[in-house]
């Protein structure tokens, strides 16, 4: 969303062959950087790797949806029935399996960190295992179920064995927010669907059950599953969610499937509804009972939401992402877009070639978007920006370059984490960075400008000044208030990559990220992992590294102290103030006008020296200037003394 593991930083980590933290705050003496216990358990499982990516035994649990919801406009109330098939797939029996419902966020006595509205959550009507009713318990220790916030634990009769599966039955029914949601609601006009089903929670081969409670700021681990679902609405609504529609000739008229058909295979947008051609009878076919039924399919997500409104136009255009199903041939998606016609004020005109502006774009720089539709629709407010497989909702109100930001943030999504299904709750920076990070790139291609990454480094600079920083390893729902969340999360993460990408090159770091990507594809994958697969590829040891900017908030300080000129050579003496140490990068300039780059490092600040001499040597001209990160790749405190100019006396 365009709005982790903290206490776990203290105790997480045991040693890492590679990764390392520094000996003393500050020190770039090499000690190893510590894994978690839980990380070391899974290593010698055979789960996980210390080259950062899956091991040989790696397993995740498995589930099948099939869900139906009702809305009802009048009452703002969604009605819903359904049934998980889940398989455990893990090595050991289960005796409790947990359930998340978070649409419990809005029940009055919530606890919350984020606002919300208290309309009251999930109400559960009907639940049974196996076709056996399950009676909600006081009892914890008996078979039965009771719900605590957002998670339903549910004690069975016998352990699920592995290798074995049990079906759960639900009808449920919840009250739709309104206006503010957070992350979708409805306005009377628009209405965005999502965390409105019962979804098993995440079991995993490191943590075991993660059953950490929906709060508002933090946000989703989500396992992956198959999904049916159909869902009821009045007539003449236009309906877009996760999955590829199933009976389009039963809701669309001919004349829309038609122009849809001609989307597909368009590289420019086609006006598939226009605002003449809502309503019933004329964008979607007319029923009997005035109500139409429009069916989803979706294989390995780890999330369906929909939305829909009878206001709604619709755009579309193919984007081309590459051979999406490795069978040789270029594929094509379809880039959509719905919005109500007013909010053309707010560059939903342009919706559509955003979307597959950035589709195509990071379909380029990571690997081929694997998905039937990337969907935009416009939204009530509360969506913010906020992804789901295939759609995003976006209620922001900007201008033209920050609505495309927006637009590529959400869409970076589909890969971070809609396909690399990190933790979003405890590891934030996992998803969230790495879409900040991705967004400067589709801006750059964009606007044929640098992108947005100074920038958004400059924001860190400037907000740490007054916001005090916490880890970036901290539990998402753990930071002291939002503005840390925000630095931590998305502002912060931007820079480290840029000071990666300055120590390994630009291309490393992107073949490194590509490769972390695609080996945890449809996968649930650990902060380690992620620094273990950037070593790996890198080929370079990053003990310095990791821990100072990962797990603490020192800066990242230096001055020219004094230049000395001797005849054509020069010395440099340099003093670091703050916490991290990092490779130095000196561009000298001589009288003729030449430049050489001189990199000195990291290794001469060991044993926690401030004070270093870079000697320039005789180049056959005098040394007229000198410039520490001349390329501005390292986010220094201030870099009003990186710089020294000759001045003739």
């Amino acid at each position: 969303m365009t709005v982790i593991r903290s206490t776990f930083a203290a105790l997480l980590f045991a040693a890492l062959p590679l990764a390392a933290q520094t000996a003393a705050k500050g020190s770039a003496k090499a000690e190893p950087l510590f894994e978690s216990t839980e990380f070391i358990a899974a290593r010698q499982a055979g789960t996980r790797t210390n080259s950062g990516v899956p091991g040989a035994a790696y397993w995740q649990q498995r589930a099948r949806y099939a869900l139906q919801a009702r809305i009802n406009p009048r009452s703002k109330r969604l009605y819903g029935a359904g049934t998980i098939r889940y398989t455990n797939q893990a090595s050991a029996a289960l005796p409790v399996l947990y359930v998340h419902l978070n649409a419990n966020l809005f029940e009055p006595e919530a606890k919350r960190n984020a606002d919300a509205t208290s309309l009251g959550g999930i109400r559960l009507t009907r639940f049974t295992a196996d076709g056996t009713p399950v009676d909600s318990i006081a009892n914890r220790k008996k078979p039965g179920y009771s719900i605590s916030g957002t998670v339903l634990e549910l004690r069975l009769a016998a352990p699920l064995q592995p290798g074995a599966a049990i079906e759960l039955a639900f009808d449920w029914n919840l009250r739709i927010s309104p206006e503010g949601g957070p992350r979708g609601g409805q306005d009377n006009e628009v209405w965005m669907l999502t965390y409105w089903y019962p979804q098993m929670a995440v079991h995993d081969d490191v943590n075991g059950w993660q059953i950490d409670q929906y709060l508002g700021r933090g946000e989703f681990y989500m396992g992956y599953a198959d999904y049916e679902y159909a869902v009821t609405v009045p007539a003449g609504w236009l309906v877009q969610g996760t999955g590829t529609l199933q009976n389009a000739e039963a809701t669309l008229t001919a004349p829309v499937r038609a122009r849809l058909a001609l989307a597909a295979l368009s590289d420019t947008v086609v006006h598939v509804v226009t605002a003449d051609g809502r309503g019933a009878g004329k964008a979607t076919v007319t029923s009997p009972d005035s109500t139409l039924t429009w069916k989803f399919a979706a294989q390995n997500v780890r999330d369906v939401a929909f939305g829909g409104s009878p206001f709604y136009v619709w755009d579309a255009a193919a984007v081309r992402v590459g051979d999406a199903d490795g069978d040789g041939t270029l594929d094509r998606s379809l880039a959509q877009a719905l919005y109500r016609p007013a909010a053309v004020r707010w560059f939903w005109g342009g919706a559509a070639r955003f979307t597959q502006h950035a589709v195509g774009i990071f379909s380029k720089e990571l690997w081929p978007y694997p998905y039937a539709h990337m969907t935009a629709l416009e939204g009530p407010s509360g969506c913010s920006g906020m992804e789901y497989p295939m759609l995003t909702c976006i209620g922001d109100r900007a201008d033209s370059v920050r609505t495309y930001t927006i637009f590529a943030h959400e869409i970076a999504h589909m890969w971070f984490p809609m396909q690399v299904g990190s933790d979003e709750k405890r590891s934030a920076w996992q998803d969230e960075g790495v879409a900040q990070y991705l967004q400067g790139i589709a801006l750059a291609d964009w606007s044929n400008g640098p992108g947005d990454f100074n920038a958004t480094r400059d924001d860190y600079l400037r907000y740490s000044r007054f916001i005090a920083e916490e880890p970036i390893l901290t539990f998402a729902d753990k930071f002291k208030g939002l503005g840390s969340y925000t630095i931590a999360s998305y502002l912060k993460p931007v820079a480290v990559f840029m000071a990666l990408r300055g120590i390994i090159g630009e291309d490393r770091f992107a073949e490194a990220l590509r490769e972390y990507g695609l080996a945890w594809r449809g996968k649930h994958p650990q902060p380690e992992d992620f620094f273990y697969t950037m070593e790996r590829v890198a080929e370079k040891d990053l003990r310095f590294f990791w821990r100072p900017w990962f797990e603490e908030t020192g800066k990242l300080e230096l001055a020219i102290d004094t230049v000395i000129i001797i005849g054509d050579s020069a010395e440099v003496r340099l003093e670091r103030g703050g916490g991290i140490v990092m490779p130095i990068p000196v561009q000298v300039t001589r009288a003729n006008g030449s430049t050489e780059l001189i990199t000195v490092g990291e290794s001469v600040w060991s044993d926690g020296r401030k004070k270093h001499v870079v000697v320039i040597p005789d180049g056959g001209s005098p040394v007229r200037r000198v410039r520490i990160d001349a390329e501005q790749r390292f986010p220094y405190v201030d870099r009003s003394r990186l710089e020294w100019k000759y001045i003739r006396r």
